[in-house]
């Protein structure tokens, strides 16, 4: 490689931005002492960036029910927009 004059390419290791702004005082978690006793009751929500090699960046939602912990729905999107998100949140309310 040195008489060819090649390098090797490093990637860089993805590591997503964590603010210290984030953790503030006045967020708290409403749901932590309420018990859960019925299903869909509480639903959580999950937004996940997946790197592809076809297709690049895709992004896929999760809504899991807190009281089966059973996955309610998932969707798959190449682009992450109001309406990826406003049309799986119907599909599971």
């Amino acid at each position: 490689m040195k008489d060819m004059d090649i390098t090797s390419v490093y990637r860089r290791k993805y590591r997503p931005y964590v603010s210290t702004k984030t953790k503030r005082a006045d967020l708290s978690n409403y749901i932590k002492d309420t018990p859960i006793d019925r299903p869909r009751y509480a639903v959580a929500t999950d937004i996940t960036y997946i790197n592809t090699l076809k297709d690049g960046w895709v992004y896929q939602i999760t809504f899991i029910d807190l009281h089966t912990r059973k996955i309610l729905h998932y969707a798959v999107s190449r682009k992450m927009n109001d309406e990826f998100v406003s049309s799986n949140t119907e599909i599971v309310l």
